[in-house]
């Protein structure tokens, strides 16, 4: 009978080769030798008959990194270097193929699978061709620079995009690269750019001045430029969140969850490991499909024992796209085996080791796959380590971002409900705001609140941004009615009932309770009006503008309404002019009297096309010109928050009526039950007060 020997490529002495190691003495098998990057590079190895070679990264070994890229760099050369990807592609996948050349050796993965999932480009093409969900690409070739990335991106719709050297890995020369109003242009990534060339840093910057842009997008772009869709993620307690799923002998066998303020979650540029139960319970059913996902992408490398695969979890969790597919995924040390995989409780390369890949007779010990295919129980051993980056890094100094106008993003966290103040205080001691954003989506307000497009609802926001909740209405009418009732959107996780901040009386009422503002009127503004605030509607869309019966019932439950033509949908300049309105009714307002405002603002309504600059009526409307209207908004919401807190405390409830779809599943428009409709961002918060000076 054969015996084999297993043997390691890797970095002697660095955890991913020492923690394998660990893994197998504790399986009961012999220590493993290692093959050093370096000899390999050379030529200058040897190997036992029948040697099985495990193939893992060489991105540690500072020898291998020299002898790959330095003959390109030349006396540029330093480990924190970003360029020189394509020379180190070319050296590492040549290195592979003559390992595999070699008599008698069996190799642990496909130097030709390895070689796909080491450029980028290539496996987003294999994943979309199999169906696997990846985010959208840029249509053609890499581009040659910034000014035609620039031309390249508008022709596609595309404003906010990652750009990825197509031979990169751990974030290395990766950049964030948003394109806002009027020209503006940010790029967030750890390259600092110097006189001698790009270095990795541990410190994620901002460039914002389109000159520095460009000159980042012009060095990397020599490179090779792959260039996605930037797809916003669901997040946890206020940050960005990504998942790594492990997959073993086609099972996804561990998974993790990485969070960060920044674009980028790797550890090594400030991420954390999130926490998974609240992943999995925000996934809820959808679970098992995002593991599926995973599982799928790792079926268009069927030669490899194992893949990490990196998703972008979207829609609260309830869906991802594939991100990156990672040949050597997986030094994530201390991480225990999902409970429903088949490797429960077994760290990853314990889990590896059970394998059927590693199944074969070496010395001393003999392995077999069991019958069903499934993986036999093992222990772990592996010991307590520490995270740190597997990139040579230098330091620097994060930039500032003072006076930016793209501020530091905020994440929004679905599962945070609004803290609930005592309604029984407020009431009668505060001034009232009620903003419905109409026809606002949740999906835009938090894609551009974590990207840092609405600097002024940033600054009065909670720590968690905006909260995701259900409508009570597909429609404005409808909604309003429900919503000045005292219903306002409700809290969309299932952890219910929800407590209100309103509510007439009713008796059984399961969402009342003692922090609950209860007033026995047929709706809000009548009960508000009773208990002495002056009630003030500001219209905006066709329901509030009095020209007929239907138009009044809204604006009639107060005891003042305004709306004009200027203030409703057509109107370029609708929000301001609102505000206007509202800074006159918050200016005469007796010093003794509390006011209850509402404002219905009507920007976001189609059409909206004209807030999109260069945009034309033929154009027509879109989800860009939505969130184009959206900034509109938040570039004059100061002003009304201003205003509403000159007299004395302010407590502001800001969100969206419903939303409306832009061609989701074949659905223009509201009035539907979509949940693009229903799903709508929310937030309350008390703005202090705060005196303004006489003009």
């Amino acid at each position: 009978m054969t015996h084999h020997q297993l043997v390691v490529l890797g970095c002697p002495g660095h955890r991913r080769v020492t923690l394998f190691a660990a893994a197998a003495r504790a399986a009961g098998r012999p220590e493993p030798a290692v093959l050093p990057w370096s000899d390999l590079l050379r030529g200058r190895y040897e190997l036992p008959p029948g040697a099985v070679v495990r193939l893992d990264s060489p991105g540690e070994d500072p020898e291998a990194d020299r002898l790959l890229r330095g003959p390109v760099l030349g006396p540029g050369y330093a480990p924190t270097r970003v360029e020189g990807g394509p020379a180190w592609y070319a050296g590492v996948t040549a290195a592979l193929r003559g390992l595999a050349a070699r008599p008698g050796v069996r190799l642990l993965g496909d130097p030709d699978e390895i070689a796909a999932m080491f450029d980028k480009r290539r496996t987003h093409a294999l994943l979309t061709a199999a169906g696997v969900p990846v985010p959208d690409a840029l249509p053609g070739g890499p581009p040659s620079g910034f000014a035609e990335l620039r031309e390249r991106l508008a022709d596609a719709g595309m404003r906010r995009v990652f750009l990825k050297p197509v031979h990169g890995s751990s974030a290395s020369g990766v950049v964030a690269l948003e394109f806002g109003p009027h020209g503006r242009v940010q790029a967030t990534t750890s390259v600092e750019l110097t006189p001698d060339g790009l270095h990795n840093s541990l410190a994620v910057r901002r460039y914002r001045s389109a000159a520095e842009v460009a000159e980042l997008v012009d060095r990397l772009a020599p490179e090779g430029l792959h260039v996605e869709r930037w797809v916003p993620k669901s997040g946890q307690h206020g940050r960005a969140a990504d998942l790594r799923v492990l997959v073993v002998g086609g099972r996804a066998t561990h998974a993790v969850v990485r969070t960060s303020r920044h674009p980028m979650t790797n550890l090594h540029l400030g991420g954390a490991r999130g926490e998974l139960a609240l992943a999995r319970a925000a996934a809820g059913e959808h679970w098992p499909e995002l593991l599926a996902t995973a599982e799928a992408a790792a079926r268009c490398f069927p030669h490899a024992p194992m893949v990490g695969v990196d998703l972008l979890p979207h829609s609260h969790w309830r869906r991802a796209l594939v991100a990156e597919v990672n040949a050597f995924g997986d030094l994530l040390p201390n991480l225990p085996g999902l409970p429903e995989g088949p490797a429960p409780g077994l760290d990853t390369y314990a889990a590896q080791l059970a394998s059927p890949a590693y199944a074969f007779r070496g010395s001393g010990n003999g392995e077999a796959e069991s019958a069903d295919g499934s993986l036999p129980e093992r222990a772990s051993a592996s010991g307590s380590v520490t995270t740190r980056s597997s990139t040579n890094l230098r330091r620097a100094p994060a930039v500032s971002s003072t006076d930016s106008p793209f501020p530091e993003p905020l994440v929004c966290s679905p599962s945070s409900a609004a803290e609930i103040p005592d309604m029984n205080e407020v009431v009668g001691s505060h001034d009232l705001l009620l903003v419905t954003l109409d026809t606002l989506r949740y999906d835009v307000a938090a894609e551009l609140l974590a990207a840092g497009r609405l600097p002024n609802l940033a600054k009065v926001l909670p720590p968690g941004g905006w909260e995701r909740r259900h409508s009570p209405g597909s429609f404005t009418y409808a909604a309003h009615q429900a919503i000045l009732a005292g219903f306002l959107p409700t809290p969309a996780s299932p952890d219910g009932p929800h407590p209100r901040l309103f509510a007439a009386r009713f008796a059984g009422s399961e969402t009342t309770e003692a922090r609950t503002w209860v007033f026995d009127a047929p709706d809000l503004p009548t009960a508000l009006a009773r208990a002495g605030y002056r009630t003030v509607c500001i219209g905006g869309v066709g329901f509030f503008n009095k020209q007929g019966p239907l138009g009044s019932v809204l604006p009639g439950l107060f005891q003042e309404s305004h709306w004009a033509p200027e203030l409703g949908v057509p109107s370029p300049t609708s929000f301001e002019s609102q505000v206007a309105v509202a800074e006159r009714v918050a200016a005469e307002q007796p010093p003794d009297r509390p006011l209850f405002l509402f404002l219905n603002v009507s920007a976001l309504h189609q059409p909206n096309w004209f807030h999109l600059p260069g945009a034309t009526r033929e154009d027509g409307d879109s989800r860009e010109t939505h969130a184009a209207a959206l900034e509109y908004v938040d570039a004059h919401v100061g002003r009304l928050f201003a205003a509403m807190s000159a007299r004395r405390p302010c407590f502001a409830i800001v969100c969206s009526d419903h939303g409306t779809a832009y061609g989701e599943d074949g659905y223009t428009g509201h009035r539907i039950g979509h949940e693009v409709v229903w799903t709508v961002p929310y937030a309350h918060f008390t703005l202090p007060a705060s005196p303004q000076e006489p003009r």
